[in-house]
């Protein structure tokens, strides 16, 4: 889902830094250090897509170095005007650069809260990229299949599902891995080096696994003295191994899902070394795949159930009901309805007027012997 905004401010409401601003809150850089972020924040506009000056039509394209001179000039002549061009392409590390910039000048400290305010929002962009990115290969339905994510984290893989695989199943995957009607030469290499490759990684997360089994025993053996009572409690809360015996199907189905969830989380965490996570994090696309899914969600709720169509607004049977009593004349009031709306329009007449007068002023509805 798209993460909502505050939107942009229409007003320069402070002058003072915000005490919670991360360019108010860090200690003045060094001379050294200020140049050092300058460089790195225009080189890294000189990769962006900012526009930087006006050219003809067949004028060559600008070198970076011509970028990098165009935006220092911009820069040093007038910090809001560089902040207005080029914001949107900043990251909250340049900000750093003005954090001893006049604070009374109203629209560079405009900018400032401006683009500290899309920085501290753009970890939940991405995230939501991420996400809708995840949901496409999740329909694509090869990325996130058990033979893929065994083939990223083959440890993993076999902690939670390879090793509580039935003999049939381990039959059927033998059998799936080959592929009788394709017996290239190129496709059975291709298919070794996978194999190898899977191993040598197997083998590396192994490795890497009992490394630090060796390093958290020998952490532990060096604060037993200090800290029996915690040792207790990490010992009762150590997972015990699953034996196959109670690997039931139930089990091990619960297994699968979890290892599935822990692959999600790790794309979501930006940690599948291959995948290139630029292509998602820097592309608005996503933003509107988000909003489309949040409107599949609104739509689903509005259109779950038909038969209550009626309290979010006129159904087609209300259409209909209304349309007949339009041809009939009925509009579905009964007598009673008659009735009341004869009441509502009774005029009474000038003599019974005239005789409540009376009643009001002597307390009787007579004048003399006159009868009602």
């Amino acid at each position: 889902m798209e993460p909502s905004g505050t939107g942009r401010r229409t007003l320069y409401s402070t002058l003072e830094p915000d005490p919670r601003s991360q360019f108010a809150s860090t200690e003045p850089l060094s001379a050294e250090e200020k140049s050092r972020v300058r460089r790195t924040m225009l080189d890294q506009l000189s990769t962006s897509a900012a526009h930087f000056a006006h050219r003809q039509r067949d004028a060559p394209d600008l070198t970076s170095q011509e970028k990098v001179d165009i935006a220092a000039e911009i820069l040093d002549k007038n910090p809001a005007v560089f902040l207005a061009r080029f914001g949107p392409y900043l990251q909250a590390s340049d900000l750093l650069y003005f954090q001893d910039i006049d604070k009374n000048n109203y629209e560079v400290q405009f900018h400032l809260r401006d683009i500290e305010h899309r920085c501290s929002h753009s970890a939940v962009i991405v995230k939501n990229r991420r996400f809708a990115a995840m949901q496409e290969l999740e329909a694509g339905g090869e990325y996130f299949s058990e033979d893929e994510m065994k083939h990223r984290e083959p440890l993993l893989y076999e902690q939670m599902v390879g090793q509580y695989l039935t003999e049939e199943e381990q039959q059927q995957k033998a059998d799936d891995a080959l592929d009788p009607s394709d017996c290239r030469l190129s496709t059975i290499l291709l298919k070794h080096m996978e194999n190898v490759q899977e191993k040598s990684l197997y083998k590396q997360q192994k490795d890497k696994e009992e490394c630090q089994e060796e390093e958290s025993e020998e952490s532990s053996e060096e604060d037993e003295d200090k800290e029996d009572a915690d040792s207790e409690m990490e010992e009762d809360e150590e997972i015990p191994e699953i034996s196959n015996e109670r690997a039931t199907d139930i089990w091990r189905q619960q297994l699968r899902s979890e290892f599935k969830s822990l692959m999600q989380e790790k794309f979501m965490s930006g940690k599948d070394a291959d995948f290139d996570y630029s292509k998602i994090d820097s592309n608005p696309e996503y933003d509107s795949l988000t909003a489309e899914g949040q409107d599949d969600e609104d739509r689903y709720f509005f259109t779950e159930n038909p038969g209550n169509a009626g309290s979010y607004g006129n159904s087609d049977g209300d259409m209909d009901c209304a349309e007949s009593q339009s041809k009939t004349g009925n509009t579905g009031k009964d007598e009673n309805d008659d009735e009341e709306e004869d009441y509502m329009k009774y005029e009474p007449s000038a003599e019974l007027v005239s005789k409540s007068m009376r009643f009001k002023s002597s307390g009787s509805w007579v004048d003399g012997d006159e009868d009602l």
